[in-house]
């Protein structure tokens, strides 16, 4: 039997809708793809920042919201239900000696729309301390005012612990060739005074 308009037209439109089909599969499986990349990357960077022993933040100026990383939070061994929301919160785990210096800093900053470089203790809530170090720039807004600081906290403790180390040795080893200088210069003198005595 020959086929019929209607029959053309439902196959036609069967065939549309079974194209269109095919190409959201294919989208589907496109964006799962690149989702799982996304999502494997994401694990890799993370994995990478604590490696690193670095947390990522924002500060939303205008609010005042802090968002800090996985690896922040990490970094500073909060719980999983503690947050830095605010400069404020952060200042709260930062030693009671450089909380001043620290929000100085931090508020000068973003005031000046300057780089941040500051370097202070923290304090972790089972009170074993660290040296951390704190970089961030100032993002402004369309009006050109500053809407956000983005930046990072690097624990800097055992590079410090090292660095002391380093120092200790260099006094050790310049005590050491002045002792051995003075030794010398004590043995020949002596050795003169042996000479006359004979």
């Amino acid at each position: 039997p020959a086929f019929t308009d209607w029959d053309e037209q439902a196959a036609t439109i069967i065939g549309g809708q079974a194209g269109i089909a095919y190409e959201n599969a294919r989208l589907i499986e496109e964006l799962q793809q690149r989702s799982d990349q996304l999502h494997t990357s994401a694990v890799h960077t993370t994995f990478a920042l604590e490696a690193a022993r670095t947390g990522v933040w924002t500060w939303e100026l205008p609010s005042g919201r802090w968002h800090g990383s996985e690896s922040l939070r990490s970094l500073l061994e909060l719980s999983p239900t503690d947050s830095i929301a605010s400069l404020d919160r952060l200042l709260e785990l930062v030693v009671r000696e450089d909380r001043p210096r620290v929000e100085q800093s931090f508020r000068q900053s973003a005031a000046d729309l300057s780089g941040l470089n500051v370097e202070f203790t923290m304090r972790r809530p089972d009170g074993s301390v660290r040296v951390v170090q704190a970089n961030g720039r100032v993002s402004v807004d369309a009006q050109g005012h500053a809407a956000r600081m983005h930046g990072v906290v690097t624990d800097v403790t055992d590079r410090r612990v090292l660095e002391a180390q380093l120092r200790q040795a260099q006094r050790i080893e310049t005590v050491g060739l002045l002792a051995g200088g003075i030794a010398h210069d004590f043995n020949n003198m002596l050795t003169a005074i042996l000479g006359y005595a004979r």
